[in-house]
This record gives structure tokens, sequence and C-alpha cells, in this order.
């Protein structure tokens, strides 16, 4: 993707994504939204800078938590293995 996520809405953001992992194995999921870099976050909140190109972003719409677990198991199998 070209441009940043805008607007508000909720983020699912995964970390420590290794090609190689194991179907099943562990890794860090958290909950999020897009500040600018110029939008201070509150004291209370965590911060993680992602770089420009170490990010993809899917647009999901429908019953959760199914539609999460479609468009995870889809992202997975699809979508890395061709977005090296």
């Amino acid at each position: 993707m070209n441009a940043e996520p805008t607007g508000l809405g909720l983020l699912q953001v995964s970390d420590g994504l290794d090609p190689d992992a194991a179907a099943g194995s562990e890794r860090t999921y958290l909950h999020g939204i897009v500040l600018s870099k110029y939008t201070s976050a509150p004291d209370n909140l965590d911060v993680i800078e992602v770089p420009t190109g170490q990010w993809a972003a899917f647009r999901t719409s429908g019953p959760h938590p199914q539609t999460l677990q479609t468009t995870s198991a889809a992202t997975a199998t699809e979508w890395f293995p061709s977005n090296p």
C-alpha cells in the first residue's frame, strides 16, 4: 500500500511474524489507532512507530471474530507468500 491508513478506526496489529513459523505459533497481537507523527498519544498508551514499508492494511467488515479469523488466514496463506 502506498498511503498510511487514515481516519478513525480500530487497528489489529500483529508483530513478530516469522514467515517460516509453523501454523499456530505464538505472535504479538495488539489493538491500536493511527496517529500522525504530529499527534501525541495519551500518556497511558504505548506508542509503536512502524517504518514505511513495514506494514500492510487490510480492510474488513462483517461479524467478529469470524471476519478477523478469515482475514488472518487469507493474509497468512495468500497475501504474505506472494508479497515477500
